[in-house]
């Protein structure tokens, strides 16, 4: 080969190489990174924590066979629990739990408020009465923070789980609050008026909050996920919103929900899941999305009818009546926990409902109970970290 045409085959790689190299796209958090480019990239980002930005981009189809690779692993680990040695909420049942700064925090349904505990199996009482009202209504972590929300006008703070302090102008005013969901750089809490018209209030620290417009005419908003750069809240009559910053709010087009009431939003995966139903469970359906704009009904629904969807270490769990749990990879196929009555023993009881589940330091915590009966549980499982995808 002459050395002309060996300058002109490096000159050729040369531009080959160049054509096909392209610049690493960072996760800006926002709405610009839209259903068409992800589709058109197949590519994930999956929010790691308190992180505005991920520490890299991992391909859906990648992450997805890491789990199933690890299916047995996963249902082995989900099927022992082991009920908690120690915990104050005797007469009522756990509303929420969540896990930020190295410890689980719980709310009651009624009586108590508030509890900690650095491992999920001894729990104490929060010796606070900042949360004045029966019951928590809405629980997060961000920003190094735990914030609550016991109705619009009594909503606190804390960064230990155990000192509490109100908030400066007591939250968002005299409304119900139904959720609370964190993401970039904000929190979000979602709710309605005495006349039934939808709420939003947002706040940067948990301790100053201020009312968002609404003006997309969405009544009851019920719950609120982040995920992908945007917050999709959930009301009645099968609508929804979205926003990116948690100011600033437009209504998703159409009914994408068949015209059920949103009650549970989760994400995780790259992808949103819902649980919707007419009032008391009736035709209940579940719906999954990877923008939040386009949703389907998943394949197989989990069992229901459902209280909780958590997504933590690659898995999204559904707490269930009389604790029952159901788990999927993707929010679209769904397993019961085993196929003798998918029950947690270490919960189950006349009526218990599981309601708060968290996930940190390798451990599952999950709460149960029924106010009225004067039972409540709470039981834990050990997974290794799978995905760092928790604060």
């Amino acid at each position: 080969m002459n050395i002309m045409k060996i300058k002109y085959l490096t000159i050729l790689l040369l531009i080959i190489t160049v054509l096909s190299c392209e610049p690493q796209k960072k996760n800006s958090g926002g709405l610009e990174k839209n259903a068409a480019e992800n589709d058109k990239t197949s590519e994930v980002y999956i929010y790691l924590g308190e992180q505005e930005e991920t520490a890299g981009i991992t391909k859906f189809d990648e992450v997805k066979a890491s789990l199933y690779a690890r299916m047995d692993d996963i249902a082995k680990a989900l099927q022992v629990w082991t009920r908690a040695k120690k915990y104050p909420f005797n007469e009522d049942g756990v509303s929420n739990i969540v896990y930020g700064n190295g410890r689980f925090v719980a709310a009651g349904h009624i009586r108590l408020p508030l509890a900690y505990s650095d491992d999920g199996d001894t729990w104490y009482p929060v010796e606070s009465d900042v949360v004045k009202k029966p019951g928590i209504d809405g629980m997060a972590f961000g920003k190094g923070r735990f914030v609550v929300a016991s109705y619009g006008d009594e909503m606190a703070f804390s960064n230990d789980g155990i000192t509490w302090k109100r908030a400066k102008n007591g939250g968002i005013g005299d409304y119900y609050v139904n959720g609370i969901s964190y993401g970039n750089g904000c929190f979000v809490v979602v709710g309605y008026d005495r006349d039934g018209e939808g709420i939003i209030g947002y706040s940067y620290d948990g301790e100053t909050w201020t009312l968002a417009e609404n003006d997309n005419n969405i009544r009851y908003f019920s719950c609120i996920a982040f995920g992908n750069g945007m917050f999709i809240a959930g009301a009645s009559d099968g609508k929804a919103a979205f926003s990116s910053d948690g100011i600033t709010w437009e209504a998703l087009p159409g009914s994408p929900f068949d015209d059920l009431d949103v009650r549970i939003i989760a994400y995780g995966n790259g992808r949103f899941v819902a649980f919707c139903s007419y009032f008391q469970g009736y035709n209940s359906t579940t719906f999954f999305s990877d923008n939040g704009m386009d949703w389907k009904v998943v394949s197989n629904s989990p069992v229901d009818p459902i209280y909780n969807i958590f997504y933590a270490n690659g898995v999204f769990i559904t707490g269930s009546h009389s604790a029952r749990m159901s788990y999927s990879i993707d929010g679209d196929t769904w397993y019961p926990l085993n196929e003798k009555g998918f029950t947690i023993k270490a919960l189950s009881g006349d009526g218990d409902n599981i309601g708060g589940i968290a996930y940190g330091n390798g451990r599952f915590v999950m709460g149960a109970g029924n106010g009225l009966s004067g039972s409540s549980k709470i039981a834990w499982c050990d997974m290794p970290e799978i995905i760092n995808d928790t604060p």
